[in-house]
C-alpha cells in the first residue's frame, strides 16, 4: 500500500487496526554497524508500533476521547509514576530491542509537542485515567 509522504503510523479509532509505514518507522535508521552489517541502530520502529498499540489498549479500556490519548501517554499514570511511553521506552531498551536514542527520538519528541497544553482539570483526568489502566483482576498472593 502506498503511504502519504509524511505518514509514519496510524491507529484507526474504534477498530483493532494499526498501520505502519515500514520505510519511515523501521528502515529510516538502518546503517552499517561496526562489522559492516546493516542494522536498525535505534529501534524507533518498535517504539512507534508500541505507541500505536497503546492507542488500541486505551480504546479497549474506554479511555476517551481518542484525541486525548497523546496527552495521557505522557502523564505519570503508572503506579511507579512513569508515563506509559516512558515504560514502553524502558522496556524496549532493557530488552535490547531498541537503544537509548528512542528516548530522544520518541519519548522526548512527543513531550515536546505539549499534548496536554490546553487540557483543563488535568489532575482529575490523570487520576481517572490512571485508575482505568490498572489491571482489573489483580489477585493478592
Amino acid at each position: 500500500m502506498l503511504f502519504p509522504k509524511h505518514f509514519i503510523a496510524f491507529h484507526y479509532d474504534n477498530t483493532n487496526f494499526i498501520q505502519l509505514n515500514p520505510k519511515r518507522a523501521f528502515l529510516s535508521y538502518y546503517q552499517n554497524d561496526p562489522y559492516g552489517v546493516k542494522r536498525d541502530m535505534v529501534g524507533l520502529g518498535f517504539y512507534i508500533m508500541g505507541h500505536e498499540m497503546l492507542h488500541y489498549a486505551f480504546q479497549e479500556k474506554k479511555i476517551l476521547p481518542h484525541e486525548d490519548h497523546h496527552c495521557f501517554f505522557t502523564l505519570p499514570l503508572l503506579p511507579d509514576k512513569q508515563s506509559v511511553l516512558s515504560a514502553l521506552s524502558n522496556f524496549l531498551i532493557d530488552s535490547e530491542i531498541s537503544f537509548s536514542g528512542i528516548k530522544l527520538l520518541g519519548l522526548q519528541k512527543e513531550k515536546n509537542f505539549q499534548p496536554c497544553k490546553n487540557k483543563k482539570d488535568l489532575f482529575s483526568l490523570q487520576k481517572t485515567t490512571a485508575l482505568k489502566i490498572r489491571p482489573s483482576s489483580v489477585k493478592e498472593l
